[in-house]
């Protein structure tokens, strides 16, 4: 006495030849269970957070807005003048080394021995703040 659900499995008709109606397998085999909907255009106003001429804001997205806003406060609104200056904010030295690391990663330079009589070219940090579109800070470009 096993038991099975065989909702999804055609009746035995046997070897008999019979007038009952024909069963479609495939339509008793492939069919899908009922969609069960987990997002909604029509939100109750007890559920509305803020002002009701606004667009609609979730649980979630105040969630992810704390989050950038936790974000923003670690860069940097200050953008260096030199390199001395950039080591003052954490922010600024972690931007210096995602670009070395973007160098390494790329095999587009190679450490090699101060040759003598040569005039090396000197190298010169630039510090950039990107903007997003709403004039948010999205990184330090180093």
């Amino acid at each position: 006495d096993s038991i099975i659900d065989d909702s999804y499995i055609a009746p035995d008709t046997g070897s008999e030849a019979s007038s009952s109606p024909t069963v479609n397998v495939d339509a008793i085999l492939y069919s899908k269970p009922p969609h069960v909907q987990k997002w909604t255009k029509n939100h109750s106003l007890k559920d509305m957070i803020g002002d009701l001429q606004r667009p609609v804001s979730t649980r979630q997205q105040l969630q992810t807005d704390a989050m950038w806003c936790f974000f923003n406060e670690f860069i940097s609104l200050v953008e260096p003048k030199n390199f001395k200056e950039a080591l003052e904010y954490p922010s600024w030295i972690e931007a210096m080394q995602e670009e070395i690391h973007e160098f390494e990663r790329l095999n587009v330079w190679v450490l090699v021995p101060y040759p003598e009589n040569i005039l090396i070219i000197p190298l010169k940090w630039l510090f950039n703040i990107k903007l997003d579109e709403y004039g948010d800070v999205l990184k330090n470009k180093a």
